[in-house]
């Protein structure tokens, strides 16, 4: 027997949805937004970074989400650190979103701060879309970035 939802239990499921994420998504996250790639003379050395505090729910290690192994000689290394939600509607009410309801963010140069450890995006998607499609939850992929400080506190 198949069950199909009507459009009124589309839409509760989006309130539901929602509703959780408003009470749930207050992890406060520093979004280390990138602005300028180039310095004035043309090196891609020298970033410049607004600050954006934005909320979320971050998953520790709470199951394989994307695969991110860094292969050694000895075999392979999970690298995968953590995984970032974020409210499709929070981000659209908030002008994060673009035309086609993707995230703003640049994801080879743009950072996140949580708990004082940045990490880098390894990964994005969209997740939980309504009847129509449209998505309600976007999921972010992070690694601690190793690049710049040994302990990465900031």
């Amino acid at each position: 027997m198949s069950y199909f939802l009507t459009t009124e239990e589309w839409l509760e499921y989006e309130d539901v949805i929602n509703s959780f994420s408003e009470d749930t998504f207050n992890q406060e996250i520093t979004w280390l937004r990138c602005v300028r790639s180039l310095s004035v003379d043309g090196s891609d050395d020298n970033p410049l970074y607004n600050e954006v505090v934005i909320k979320g729910l971050i998953h520790y290690n709470v199951f394989r989400s994307w695969p991110i192994n860094l292969n050694t000689s000895t075999g392979q290394v999970d690298s995968e650190s953590a995984l970032l939600l974020l409210n499709n509607k929070y981000l659209n009410d908030n002008g994060y979103l673009n035309e086609h309801g993707q995230f703003k963010m640049r994801p080879s140069l743009d950072k996140f701060i949580i708990n004082g450890l940045r990490y880098v995006n390894k990964g994005d998607s969209q997740a939980a879309q309504t009847y129509n499609n449209n998505p309600l939850i976007h999921f972010i992929v992070l690694l601690r970035d190793y690049t710049e400080e040994p302990d990465n506190r900031y």
